[in-house]
């Protein structure tokens, strides 16, 4: 599947699915300041060849994912 951008929470991060999306889901999630890019693709399609719908991801102000600075908090 393609790469896709999803909004949550005002960030925007920067999501790549594998597999059904009917299967039973699994979220990678890589240590902070890791690219989605180290849960290799083809680990991806391993999980998903085996009956996942695997998910891998950017966290926040990595790889592709971006999220706008945020205001300071009001007095």
């Amino acid at each position: 599947m393609a790469e896709r951008i999803v909004e949550a929470n005002g960030a925007e991060l920067c999501t790549e699915a594998f597999g059904d999306p009917a299967d039973p889901p699994i979220l990678l999630i890589m240590g902070t300041g890791a690219s989605m890019l180290w849960w290799e693709e083809g680990f991806c399609r391993l999980l998903a060849n085996g009956g996942r719908f695997v998910i891998r991801y950017d966290h926040r102000y990595t790889g592709r994912s971006v999220t706008p600075i945020a205001s300071p908090p009001s007095p």
